[in-house]
């Protein structure tokens, strides 16, 4: 269990709701300090076949929402790579 510390005022999922938001925010924080932006994408179909085709994403891995991410973010580093060379 994780400790989310004491506070008779205050419930439990109220303790876990300020626990995530903690998390969320270090993970922002981190994400910062690392120079790294996250960007909402609408992919539909079309583009999530397209990655699979090229290779960016396993068949089989479509909805999940973390390959789908790392797929994106791969193809567009490869893709500037080549922009600077």
């Amino acid at each position: 269990m994780i400790d989310v510390g004491y506070n008779p005022d205050v419930s439990t999922r109220e303790k876990f709701k300020r626990l995530r938001q903690r998390q969320r925010q270090a993970r922002y924080e981190a994400r910062q300090r690392a120079g790294v932006a996250l960007y909402p994408a609408p992919l539909g179909a079309i583009e999530i076949d397209a990655l699979v085709a090229l290779g960016w994403l396993r068949e089989g891995t479509e909805i999940d929402r973390k390959h789908v991410g790392e797929a994106v973010a791969a193809a567009i580093r490869d893709m500037a790579s080549r922009l600077r060379a």
